[in-house]
C-alpha cells in the first residue's frame, strides 16, 4: 500500500545555480507530506554521493548535504 518512486541521479540535477538542492529538498517535502508511506528507490545514488573531497565544486558538496539531509 506504500507510494513507490523510482528516481534517478538526473531527476536531482540541474543546469542552474541552486536548483539541484530544491529538487532534492522538493522531494523529500513531497514524500513526508503524502498520506501513508512512500519508498524512494534512489537509482544511480552513487554518482551523486561519492566521497567527499575538498578539490569537489560547490555545487556538488550542496546536493550531497541536501540529500543526506533528507535521508535523516
Amino acid at each position: 500500500e506504500a507510494q513507490f518512486a523510482e528516481l534517478s541521479a538526473s531527476d536531482f540535477l540541474s543546469s542552474f545555480f541552486g536548483q539541484s538542492e530544491g529538487r532534492v529538498r522538493e522531494i523529500f517535502t513531497h514524500a513526508c507530506l503524502a498520506k501513508g508511506p512512500v519508498v524512494l528507490y534512489l537509482d544511480e545514488i552513487d554518482s551523486l554521493a561519492r566521497a567527499k573531497h575538498a578539490s569537489e565544486d560547490d555545487t556538488t558538496r550542496r546536493v550531497k548535504n541536501e540529500l543526506l539531509r533528507g535521508l535523516e
